[in-house]
């Protein structure tokens, strides 16, 4: 092989490559390295020659030999044109460790025997150290990655697949890591995101360079959605072609829904601000600069720029003094109400409720409400009470104080200036033979300690002088020990309605007593004609109309004579109170019977398409000791229930209009709480909430009530998981459960789904743990929702005051309070009454007595009312 090649020439040119070596397979050695290899391994040539196999094998890491000794056995077949190639670790002269490479090839003798390989040999222990360093760092960079506490992961454009996805990630999305790399990205997003992603990548596919930063909303396993901000580092090839990217991921949906809500309330404070039907104006320390909102404009009739413009102050409040006073007001940070009188841009004068509240930068805000309607209404409302002649008064039996209302004096004719009321002094104006019997009563509510009385007496009117009928009720309010502490009730004129009843008393005692002989009974019936004013019909056997008066031809707007009372009933639609028709025969039988018949309330609608309510009476008539006919007679009482429902329409109408500034005060002073840090900022709206919301309260018992006794209530039903509404009626009381101290427990199924009217469920139960919070200071309030047989049954067990046996029949009346000094109206038990009526449901309560608390039940229908009739016969219950 020595003699093979010119030796000279193959050194010149292999010490110009690097290290280089000639191996003999049949020598077993090396038999020609050159001086790199010797500078690189430290080893002369001449060691490197004397070696034997077994020494030179001893130069090679332990780790490297197998795969050595398959290298050689390789290069023995060898191909002469082609190479292969080792890596591995040789030790040096000086005993340190290198990493080489050899490219080798084989030199066949004669007979086509691979008899020996050149090789070249390069150091190459720096990249063989940085690659070790670099599979550290992708080592260190993925198990950073895999537990990073932000959401990472390697995308592909191209495959449009993760390549690789954090702990976080999954944990985000709630995927597992190989549900996630198995999933196509854009199943994560809706279709505007799937567009936006789309056009993400073409930009980057096309050269460009989208926004870094963007934010989408991403899907999760459960099915809810977050917003993800995302913040993606391109990632190339090579050839700098983009590939993917390398993304960080955030979930901002937290954030984005607080950025959203502060959005909202800024939207809402501005809306409330430009639109809020009360007069909001804000102005500065000094009252110079005005700020006012659409309703303060259209109110006052001055803008903003006008206000600012001209002396703003001296325009509304003209009258130096009283301007003065206004002034200090402004600037007293009172929360109190109060009414001042402003004078428009027009010069009218308006009355308004106002209250002031302090920002954080001074800047003062007043809050009005424009009077002129309530108390239009409140007129109006004190105009019915005096149309109706019901006065009002109110005795308090610790200070022995009297208190009438204006109709109350103008019933007994005294004057208010020169007369001041005492028991005493309402003693004296009762008809001495009735005034034995009204103190009686009294006396006798309180020794017994009952709610009240109700009684009919007569009065003597002091600037007529006459005897006026009267209607009295009284309720009585407790203290908690039970003794009585107040006594308020009404006091209505019924002289009129009291008359007509003994005129109509008198006319049936006569017919009672009118001759069984022809010519006299002829006679004195006519005169009985002639001298009652009320409608009267005399009826035959048969019931047909045989004779009638003018007042009955007026009230019917028809002749009735010819028809018979069944023929009234069809023609003129008679019904009884409740609306159902009205059945003459059960007036002909009673009266042919001999019995009469006294105030039966129908209702019916005249030839003329009036719609009247009167009160009916008959008496039957004996001729020859035989009952041939029965005489009817009637008192309108068309004008009374009309004011009566008059009065009803005037509270619904002023408790609406006092409700909606309410409600938008209340928001108000919310926001100007979360603008403000002032702590005597915070007691004062803390203070206007307070008082707002027990007056809102106060006005949603009226309007529930209002709505109860017209009579007009159309049920809204729908299905509803009833369990989800106690929780959201729990939640809404907790503030006020935390602030008491108290605790409630709970215990319900999952579900329960029912049919019935939502709003009106909602309102029984929001009164059924308001009155168990109301009258339970320490201790548990227990609630308990099941099904039994077709009924969802609502069970409210308090530690409270307790009830004793005669509170709890009185327990659903209307204004009843078992503790009178609990704040309430008394109304809410009565609501809930009401309203299972309609529901088809009932409710019933229990306690062991006073101090021992109470438990409130109710029965709830599963179905609405119809339906419920529908399956009684099928029911086991």
């Amino acid at each position: 092989m020595e003699g093979e090649f010119d030796r000279k020439l193959l050194k010149k040119l292999i010490d110009r490559v690097g290290g280089v070596y000639v191996y003999s397979f049949d020598k077993g050695r090396n038999i020609y390295v050159n001086k790199t290899y010797t500078a690189l391994t430290g080893y002369s040539p001449q060691q490197i020659r004397s070696m034997s196999s077994s020494e030179f094998a001893s130069l090679f890491h332990l780790q490297d030999l197998p795969r050595i000794r398959e290298h050689m056995k390789k290069l023995r077949s060898l191909p002469a044109d082609e190479f292969l190639d080792i890596e591995y670790r040789f030790r040096k002269a000086n005993g340190s460790w290198m990493w080489c490479l050899s490219k080798d090839s084989v030199f066949n003798s004669e007979g086509r025997r691979a008899s020996s390989f050149i090789g070249t040999f390069l150091d190459i222990t720096e990249r063989k150290l940085n690659e070790h360093r670099l599979r550290k760092s992708e080592k260190r960079y993925k198990k950073i990655l895999k537990h990073a506490p932000a959401a990472i992961y390697e995308i592909s454009f191209r495959e449009k697949r993760f390549k690789q996805v954090n702990d976080c990630m999954c944990r985000m999305l709630g995927f597992s890591r190989s549900e996630l790399l198995n999933m196509d990205p854009f199943d994560l997003l809706d279709d505007e995101g799937k567009h936006l992603f789309q056009e993400r990548i073409d930009m980057w596919l096309s050269g460009a360079k989208p926004s870094g930063d963007v934010e989408f909303e991403v899907k999760t396993k459960d099915g809810r959605k977050l917003t993800a901000h995302l913040n993606a580092t391109l990632i190339k090839d090579g050839e700098g072609r983009p590939q993917g990217a390398y993304v960080i991921a955030t979930d901002v949906t937290q954030r984005r829904q607080a950025e959203e809500g502060f959005e909202s309330q800024r939207m809402l404070f501005q809306s409330v601000f430009d639109h809020i039907p009360v007069l909001l104006v804000l102005w500065d320390p000094r009252l110079q600069y005005f700020t006012l909102n659409k309703h303060a404009e259209d109110v006052l009739g001055w803008t903003t720029a006008e206000a600012n413009e001209h002396d703003f102050m001296t325009n509304v409040y003209p009258d130096p003094d009283y301007r003065a006073k206004i002034g200090s007001f402004m600037q007293s940070l009172s929360s109190s109400w109060r009414q001042f009188n402003c004078t428009t841009k027009h010069g009218h004068e308006i009355p308004v409720n106002w209250t002031n509240i302090k920002l954080k930068d001074d800047t003062m805000i007043g809050i009005g409400v424009d009077l002129r309607r309530t108390q239009e209404l409140t007129n109006q409302l004190r105009k019915t009470q005096e149309i109706a002649k019901v006065g009002g008064w109110s005795l308090d039996l610790m200070k022995d104080k009297l208190t009438w209302t204006e109709e109350t004096y103008k019933i007994f004719g005294v004057q208010p200036d020169n007369f001041k009321p005492t028991y005493e002094d309402f003693l004296k104006l009762i008809h001495p033979q009735d005034r034995g019997k009204v103190e009686d009563a009294h006396s006798k509510s309180l020794a017994e300690g009952s709610d009240g009385y109700e009684i009919e007496h007569r009065i003597i009117n002091q600037q007529k002088g006459e005897t006026r009928y009267v209607l009295g009720k009284c309720e009585h309010a407790k203290k908690p020990s039970g003794k009585i502490a107040l006594s308020n009730g009404i006091i209505q004129d019924i002289t009129a309605r009291k008359q007509g009843e003994l005129r109509r008393q008198a006319l049936l005692e006569s017919l009672r007593r009118v001759s069984s002989k022809t010519r006299t009974y002829a006679y004195e019936l006519n005169a009985i004609f002639k001298s009652v004013t009320e409608p009267l019909m005399v009826l035959d056997r048969n019931g047909r109309v045989e004779k009638t008066n003018k007042a009955a031809v007026d009230s019917l707007a028809l002749n009735p004579v010819g028809y018979t009372l069944l023929n009234l009933v069809e023609r003129l639609k008679i019904t009884d109170e409740e609306g159902r028709q009205f059945k003459p025969q059960h007036v002909t039988e009673k009266v042919l019977g001999g019995e009469a018949l006294e105030d039966v309330k129908i209702k019916f609608t005249d030839a003329e398409d009036h719609k009247k309510t009167v009160l009916l009476s008959a008496a039957p008539v004996k001729t020859d000791n035989e009952i041939r006919l029965s005489v009817l007679i009637w008192y309108d009482m068309t004008e009374i229930e009309q004011m009566e429902n008059l009065r009803k329409q005037l509270i619904r109408d002023l408790s609406h209009q006092l409700k909606t500034p309410l409600s938008i005060i209340s928001m108000a002073s919310n926001m100007i709480e979360e603008e403000s840090g002032e702590p005597t900022v915070y007691e004062n709206v803390k203070m206007i909430q307070r008082n707002t919301k027990n007056m809102s309260k106060l006005i949603t018992s009226i309007l529930s009530l209002s709505e109860l006794e017209s009579g007009k209530i159309t049920l809204k039903t729908n299905k509803f998981n009833l369990v989800r509404n106690l929780k959201t009626n729990i939640r809404e009381v907790k503030p006020i459960l935390k602030n008491k101290k108290l605790k409630l427990n709970l215990e319900a199924p999952t579900s329960l789904t029912i049919r019935s009217d939502e709003h009106k469920i909602n309102e029984i139960m929001e009164n059924l743990l308001h009155n168990a919070i109301k009258y339970t200071d320490k201790g548990e309030i227990n609630v308990t929702l099941e099904k039994i047989c077709g009924y969802a049954v609502l069970s409210v067990t308090d530690t409270g005051v307790g009830l004793t046996k005669k509170q709890l029949k009185k327990i659903f009346t209307r204004f009843y309070k078992a503790d009178p000094s609990v704040e309430g109206s008394g109304l809410g038990l009565n609501i809930v009454t009401e309203n299972l009526k309609l529901l088809g449901g009932e409710i019933k309560a229990k306690s062991r007595g006073r101090g021992k608390g109470s438990t409130f039940k109710v029965f709830i229908p599963l179905k609405k009312k119809e339906e419920k009739e529908n399956e009684k016969n099928n029911t086991n219950c």
